[in-house]
């Protein structure tokens, strides 16, 4: 029971991180009819999701991962909120605030990493194996 509690807790962290990752991309559609903007922006915020938030990032750390999803989090409900999507903000608030509470729960935490080594293993037994490609 224990660890379909963290599997669902996770799930809930990936949905706050897709929703952040798409508030840029309705706050640059919003500004401009451009769609390469809003597909550059949504690039950024997943290049720094990735480098600097996911707790296996290149750069993060204890303090740096938390403070970089949090920076992140805020970034996406201002621009959600200036893209005049109150309701949607307030929504997502929620979601964030929950997210953040469950990622920095162990339980969570080991899903979220044992998730990711089984997918570097795999990745790695395809590059070693040409028959499992």
């Amino acid at each position: 029971m224990r660890k379909s509690w963290a599997v669902a807790a996770a799930v809930v962290v990936l949905i706050s991180e897709v929703l952040a990752i798409g508030s840029f991309g309705i706050w640059a559609h919003s500004v401009t009819d451009k769609s390469w903007v809003s597909f550059a922006l949504l690039g950024a915020g997943l290049v720094a999701w990735t480098l600097f938030a996911f707790p296996w990032s290149r750069f993060g750390g204890p303090i740096v991962s938390p403070s970089a999803r949090l920076l992140l989090y805020g970034l996406a409900l201002l621009a959600v909120f200036a893209a005049g999507h109150p309701a949607l903000g307030l929504v997502e608030t929620g979601i964030f605030v929950v997210a953040l509470a469950l990622a920095r729960q162990p339980e969570v935490l080991a899903v979220i990493l044992r998730a990711d080594r089984m997918g570097r293993s795999d990745r790695a037994d395809r590059s070693t194996d040409p028959s499992r490609a």
